[in-house]
């Protein structure tokens, strides 16, 4: 008969449940300490190696001042990952003397006000990456050497996935259950903790009394200094102390309401350490937080149904119920948000910048319905009803938002806050005829209209105020013609649509760096890409395009239909209709490529600098690279990064670029990743949120290393004044021959010349900073105007090249956008939009 008053923690053997000859025996161990305690030591579990590089990271990540550290500080983040300080968390109504770093699953959907409140908890959880991607020192600028934290964590976080949810199939085994039993309760975002634990008075609380509530299951390294407590039924501590080279192994509350209560979570504790620091790494294995009150109940008696029973799942199962079974909570994300609401009370106070709720009484039905924010409508002049119904009427398939509707604050966000503006009325197509029919209706009723595909721009092209907005994100399949190698794109796609469609037959298309940019916006515009030195501009491979003009026709345009439209659509396509679908050549690309961030001290810009003029002296099609001079988060100042590109393997893109990294490269984080993921690699720094503007630059080469000092300096000047705003500043390297090689008039788009781009983008919150900071940025972008003619050397010339892509609207002339192709553009308008319907983006119209 089990003893459920255990005084030790047992051990299990991954090995011994892997190997079929000793496979019944281990698993009957596993089932003892599943039933009997709860905890269990897991040894030759795979990542030993992992556990001690990560482990090494820590003293040095902590020891980063606490300016540093604080600005990633977990107040800032929905999803509660980030920085906490020590003593900002409380258990057991006491306060945990640890600080710690939280991390979640990369990648994560941003939320939205019609997503569930509790979703925020599974929102976007790089909030600290940057503080383990540079370990900044303030002496002399200096920073530590070079830091693989980023790719370590990510790694972490991917390995100990894998391992938990194999150790999951052997728990259901050893329930006598399907090994796939649980892995549909299985969440999307798993959660890493960084703890340290510093010295402390003896008896005092590292962490108090709690059973873990993240998900499933938690798998804990330590380091060799102890302090983690069990308790037992007795109601005595049992110490867990380390084991070189083991896990340590709990239950969780999702999995105990899962199997309705016959696997138990553990009470344990941490008591502080009194001779030395103390540091563990816990990773939590997700639970699916939708699951509701009703489907759990429903599946845990099922489960314990199907369990045999035995005396000691008797005497495991404990009068308990879990937190996540009480009827005040609809789901597990609304439990486990009460949970983080009591261990972070400063997260809810009116006086933090991002509070959720107005109380610290943690009632949670009563705060939530009174902060959601789907209940604080922002509230303007509608279109009146009988104008609405008539477009209402007449759509087929479309979501359809006003002022008044649930979604609508979500219907007008776009990637910029300088870009939101109050439409009268968002219409979400999905399909063509819709589209056709809002338009006419928007030009019968005189309203204002917009398309938005993407929602990139910061001026708010995108957007309207009071008027249409015809929303194309519905619209975005991908769909492949392997024979033809073709990509047809929906208008609302985006590239990340884009690259995953084509990378499951192999292909790729040129495409944006971004890859939450819309395919239509990019593509109108020209379009620069990684692939753009072996293929050329996007618009060079565009097949064809379908387009819904502004009398209502849909008509295709390529080369042999409605060619003078196909000609306009390729640099100036924001002027003519629609466009609901595209068409792409695209290309085999089945070959991992070679890519990713080295960044360097300020002090290395003048040798990064003469490299890539090595590299623009020996142009190679396959590679391409962005210099950006920007600020990671934590750092004091203005870094010099250089995200590198090259379509081939690991030997050759370290042969092209080992020039850079002889330099020393503080980070390096290259490595050789699928095509797919390459246009995910900005990201990072190219969030959602706050308030930004594009000013456009270009520049001759070689790169002037004394102007771009100058400009570094700028930047830092600026920071030092403005800490509110974020600038970056990005030059674009690439080889530009392939582009070159089409003639001038063979499309709209009108600077085909070896003159390379660049971009200055600021980031801010404080909307009575819009002027101020968006005249500094034109005051950057004159000074690259000047140098860009001092290099001229008396060359004839036409007026100086802008990229439409990176031209917000009134910083630029159109005779600088499209030069020579001015006139014809302008038949071409007279011809398919003589009333100038889409204006919102440099338009080509005589009036």
């Amino acid at each position: 008969m089990a003893d459920s008053t255990f005084s030790s923690i047992p051990i299990v053997d991954l090995r011994r449940l892997q190997d079929p000859l000793t496979k019944a025996e281990a698993l009957e161990q596993l089932r003892q300490a599943i039933f009997q305690v709860g905890f269990l030591y897991l040894i030759n579990h795979g990542l030993e190696s992992l556990v001690k590089r990560t482990h090494a990271k820590l003293p040095e990540l902590f020891a980063l001042p606490t300016e540093v550290k604080e600005r990633c500080n977990m107040i800032n983040s929905p999803a509660f990952v980030g920085y906490t300080r020590l003593g900002a968390e409380t258990t057991a109504s006491k306060t945990d003397l640890r600080e710690q770093f939280d991390f979640g699953t990369p990648g994560m959907k941003q939320w939205t006000e019609n997503d569930p409140f509790w979703q925020r908890l599974e929102g976007d959880s790089q909030v600290c990456s940057a503080a383990f991607l540079l370990h900044i020192k303030h002496s002399n600028d200096a920073v530590s050497g070079p830091s693989r934290g980023p790719r370590t964590r990510r790694r972490y976080i991917a390995e100990s996935a894998k391992l938990s949810q194999e150790f999951m199939r052997y728990v259901s085994e050893c329930l006598s259950l399907p090994p796939t039993t649980f892995e549909s309760f299985k969440g999307k975002m798993d959660r890493l903790k960084f703890i340290k634990y510093p010295q402390a008075a003896p008896g005092s609380q590292g962490v108090g009394p709690h059973k873990d509530s993240t998900g499933l299951f938690t798998f804990l390294s330590q380091d060799d200094t102890g302090g983690l407590q069990v308790l037992n039924k007795n109601g005595q501590w049992i110490d867990a102390p380390p084991i070189e080279g083991s896990l340590v192994v709990n239950i969780q509350q999702g999995f105990e309401a899962i199997t309705g209560g016959i696997c138990t979570a553990t009470t344990h504790r941490v008591i502080a350490p009194t001779t030395k620091t103390r540091y563990s790494i816990p990773f939590f294995l997700g639970v699916r937080m939708d699951l509701t009150l009703d489907q759990l109940r429903e599946s845990a008696a099922h489960i314990v149904k199907c369990i045999p029973a035995s005396d000691d799942r008797k005497k495991r199962a404990v009068d308990v119920p879990s937190e996540f079974l009480s009827p005040l909570y609809s789901c597990f994300g609304e439990a486990y948000l009460r949970n983080r609401i009591i261990s972070h009370p400063d997260r809810f106070r009116p006086s933090t910048p991002h509070a959720i709720y107005s109380s610290d009484e943690p009632d949670h039905h009563e705060l939530y319905l009174n902060t959601h924010p789907s209940r604080n409508k922002t509230t303007m002049a509608s279109i009146p009803d009988s104008t609405l119904r008539a477009l209402v009427d007449n759509l087929k398939s479309s979501d359809i938002f006003t002022p008044s509707s649930e979604g609508y604050l979500d219907s007008i966000r776009r990637w910029s806050e300088t870009g939101v503006k109050q439409a009268g009325v968002v219409v979400m197509p999905t399909e063509t005829d819709d589209v056709r029919t809002a338009l006419l209706w928007a030009q019968e009723h005189d309203i204002d209209l917009a398309v938005k595909g993407g929602g990139h721009s910061v001026a708010g092209t995108s957007s309207s105020d009071g008027g249409l907005v015809i929303d194309l994100s519905r619209m975005n399949k991908v769909t492949a013609d392997t024979e033809k190698k073709t990509l047809t794109v929906q208008g609302g796609a985006v590239w990340k649509d884009v690259d995953e469609a084509g990378a499951e037959h192999g292909l790729a298309a040129v495409g944006g760096t971004v890859n939450h940019t819309g395919v239509g916006g990019l593509t109108l515009g020209g379009g620069y890409g990684w692939l753009s030195g072996q293929y050329g501009l996007t618009i060079d491979n565009l097949l064809a395009a379908t387009v819904v003009l502004a009398d209502g026709q849909v008509v295709t345009a390529s080369a042999t239909e409605n060619a003078d439209l196909f000609w306009g659509l390729r640099g100036a396509g924001y002027n003519f209709g629609v466009v609901v679908d595209f068409t792409f050549q695209a290309y085999e690309q089945k070959n991992p490529v070679y890519a990713g961030i080295i960044a360097f001290t300020p002090d290395k810009l003048e040798a990064v600098i003469e490299q890539m003029n090595v590299l623009f002296e020996n142009p190679d099609p396959r590679s391409g690279a962005i210099i950006i001079l920007a600020q990671p988060p934590g750092a004091p100042t203005i870094m010099v990064n250089v995200l590198v590109f090259y379509n081939g393997t690991n030997e050759e893109g370290s042969k092209r670029y080992e020039g850079f990294l002889a330099l020393e490269p503080v980070v390096n984080m290259i490595e050789t990743i699928p095509y797919s993921l390459l246009n995910s690699l900005q990201n990072p720094m190219a969030t959602y949120g706050d308030r930004k503007s594009f000013k456009g630059l270009f520049y001759r080469t070689p790169m002037d290393a004394q102007f771009l000092r100058s400009m570094l300096d700028e930047l830092n000047a600026k920071l030092q004044d403005h800490p509110d705003m974020i600038p970056a500043m990005l030059l674009e390297c690439y080889d530009m021959r392939k582009t070159c090689s089409v003639p001038l008039d063979a499309t709209a788009f009108a600077n085909r010349s070896l003159t390379q781009n660049g971009l200055l983008n600021l980031r801010w919150t404080d909307a009575s900073k819009d002027a101020e900071y968006r005249a500094w940025a034109r005051e950057i972008q004159a000074k690259f105007k000047t140098q860009f003619e001092a290099q001229l050397n008396g060359e004839e010339t036409a007026d100086v090249p802008q990229y439409i892509n990176y031209a917000e609207p009134g910083d630029a002339v159109v005779n600088n956008i499209y030069g020579s192709n001015l006139e014809r553009l302008r038949d071409v308008k007279a011809k398919y939009d003589p009333k100038n319907v889409f204006h919102k983006m440099h338009p080509v119209s005589r009036a």
